[in-house]
């Protein structure tokens, strides 16, 4: 197992930069739609929902992500059971804070197409684990830390940030259209 360099831990500074320019898009975005409800530092509160909303749809997934990693990998690896539990408990009470700031904001906006994008980003994860033989096909940082080929990781990188990214910004830029 090699130790690795700071850009790789969780979350990545590419990860931390594309939600950081989404939560900008939608507090941008509430701004505009809901300016009457702001009184006062009505820039600094529409950024903080946009951020909690992304939050809401993130840490939804990451959850998907949890559950589909603990039935795919969990038998193989059950020392990571316990960490995925833990991981389950945090997102459950960081889903509900998102949900308590933003409730209104997530079920006027929200449409069909809100709920189609997110059931694609369920059935894309369930088919990606389903496919992977290895948790290095799902977690790009678990090839690096076990010397997987480079490929191995670029694939995995590849799926999550370039694919995964996607359908998550499309999940959560239809609450703007």
């Amino acid at each position: 197992m090699e130790n690795l360099p700071w850009w790789t831990l969780s979350p990545s500074p590419i990860t931390l930069t594309f939600y950081v320019i989404l939560s900008l898009y939608g507090g941008f975005k509430i701004a505009r739609i809901y300016a009457h409800n702001y009184k006062r530092l009505k820039w600094l509160t529409a950024l903080s929902d946009g951020a909690f909303m992304l939050g809401f749809v993130v840490i939804t997934l990451d959850t998907v992500w949890i559950l589909c990693s603990g039935f795919r990998f969990g038998w193989f690896y059950p020392d990571s059971i316990p960490q995925l539990l833990a991981c389950l408990f945090r997102n459950a009470g960081i889903i509900a804070l998102c949900y308590i700031f933003t409730k209104d904001y997530l079920q006027h906006r929200a449409t069909e197409k809100t709920f189609m994008y997110f059931v694609a980003n369920v059935v894309f994860m369930v088919v990606w684990f389903a496919l992977s033989p290895s948790p290095a096909y799902t977690d790009w940082t678990f090839a690096l830390r076990f010397n997987y080929p480079i490929t191995t990781a670029a694939l995995s990188f590849f799926t999550s940030h370039v694919i995964g990214k996607a359908l998550v910004a499309l999940t959560y830029l239809t609450y703007f259209r």
